[in-house]
């Protein structure tokens, strides 16, 4: 008898080996897919984010430039500068970035900055005499957005230069963007900190309001992405009408 025909060499794989196989190539599949995923979606919040961050530089850098040609009282006898928590409006004098469509030089320009819980953005309003009003988006993906007004002595969340008699000495811009970032599993619940006693969200407030007049219960106070304080600084007040 032929010793090679007794013993045949066993050749190829069984199916216990190729199914083995195939576990390792679909788990390998699914990390290299998950891998692509998580890089894609970490390249869209980077994008996300800078978008918001470009847009939030935007709005304050033309929140603080018509702030320094504020005047205390308008051509037609109103209010300079008025505003509230969520709203800020501005009449300046000189010349001033123009929104698109409209010209680039005025003698008294106003300039309405309005947080729109709806959509969620800031809107920026250029009334020009004799033209119409010009309406633009500045800012989108906002989740909270706080107008405070400093005199010098305290903090308030609104302000009117007529019955102040004068301009404010400092404005305060809070900004949240979105997404909103949570605790962490198993953290508590963050509370609003005290005020402090100078400074930014100064003495007679108590503890810092972060949420506008009518916000949604549900929203966890945390501190703001953005927060800048802009000095405003001595303008001379007219209060003639057609000066």
């Amino acid at each position: 008898m032929n010793p090679e025909r007794s013993n045949p060499v066993r050749s190829g794989m069984t199916l216990i080996e190729v199914l083995a196989a195939l576990a390792i190539l679909v788990v390998l599949s699914a990390a290299v897919i998950g891998f692509f995923l998580s890089a894609t979606s970490r390249r869209d919040q980077l994008v996300k984010l800078a978008s918001q961050e470009r847009e939030c530089a935007v709005l304050l850098d033309r929140l603080e430039s018509s702030l320094l040609t504020a005047v205390a009282v308008a051509p037609d006898g109103s209010a300079g500068v008025r505003g509230g928590p969520t709203s800020l409006a501005v009449t300046s004098r000189g010349v001033t970035g123009a929104l698109p469509g409209t010209a680039a030089l005025s003698d008294a320009t106003s300039l309405t900055f309005e947080f729109d819980e709806a959509s969620r953005s800031c809107i920026c309003t250029l009334e020009v005499d004799g033209a119409d009003p010009v309406r633009e988006v500045v800012a989108s993906a906002i989740e909270r957005m706080r107008f405070r007004y400093s005199n010098g002595r305290a903090w308030s969340t609104d302000f009117d230069t007529l019955s102040s008699g004068g301009l404010p000495a400092a404005v305060e811009v809070s900004i949240w963007l979105e997404p909103r970032a949570g605790p962490p599993e198993g953290a508590d619940e963050p509370t609003p900190p005290e005020t402090p006693a100078e400074g930014p969200g100064g003495a007679g407030l108590g503890p810092v309001d972060f949420a506008p007049p009518g916000a949604k219960p549900e929203w966890t106070p945390r501190e703001p992405d953005h927060v800048r304080v802009l000095v405003v600084p001595d303008a001379p007040s007219w209060k003639e009408a057609g000066t």
